[in-house]
């Protein structure tokens, strides 16, 4: 659904993260399976927006902000 101002989307994403931590003489390295799934997100606006997602995975299960379009 795309009006004038309000859009409705859903989006997902797979990928995996790798982590490399080091304290002093310790080093520890591992990676990760990665994953986000939103079925129903909603932003309004036109360059500048509020957007608020509702999904889980590695971005939570609720996100909320500010966007802008280029």
């Amino acid at each position: 659904m795309n009006k004038t101002k309000l859009e409705l989307y859903g989006k997902g994403g797979l990928g995996y993260a790798k982590f490399n931590n080091r304290q002093k003489e310790d080093r520890e390295s591992f990676g990760a399976l990665s994953y986000q799934f939103t079925p129903i997100a909603i932003r309004y606006g036109n360059k500048l927006g509020v957007y608020g997602e509702f999904g889980f995975g590695y971005l939570g299960i609720a996100n909320v902000g500010i966007s802008f379009k280029l």
